[in-house]
């Protein structure tokens, strides 16, 4: 499906195809440069298509998930698509780890 991606020959706002599949561009919707889950905000419609930028929004950034959540977390980055700075909920721990990386116990201790 996809094509080794040789050196590239053309700038970007030359481009016709797809860098990865050759599909016909500009895309219908823009790809992120930096994802934007960790507050990227450059983007185009002049490197990949919709199909390919679907399909890595839907496998690489999906696999990223929760290492993303960290980085954001201790960076303090609330991203273009959260409306704050993601908590990381912990199962094992007694604590949870409020924005940039702030311990908070997920209930009082009884004394």
């Amino acid at each position: 499906m996809y094509r080794k991606i040789g050196e590239l020959q053309l700038r970007l706002s030359e481009r016709k195809e797809c860098l990865y599949c050759g599909a016909t561009l500009p895309a219908t919707k823009k790809e992120h440069i930096f994802n934007s889950c960790w507050g990227g905000s450059f983007s185009t419609n002049k490197l990949i298509c919709g199909k390919c930028n679907e399909y890595f929004s839907q496998t690489i950034d999906s696999e990223l998930t929760t290492y993303t959540k960290f980085v954001m977390n201790s960076w303090g980055i609330k991203g273009e698509r959260h409306k704050q700075i993601p908590e990381i909920v912990t199962d094992e721990c007694e604590y949870n780890i409020r924005a940039y990386a702030k311990p908070k116990l997920k209930q009082k201790i009884a004394v």
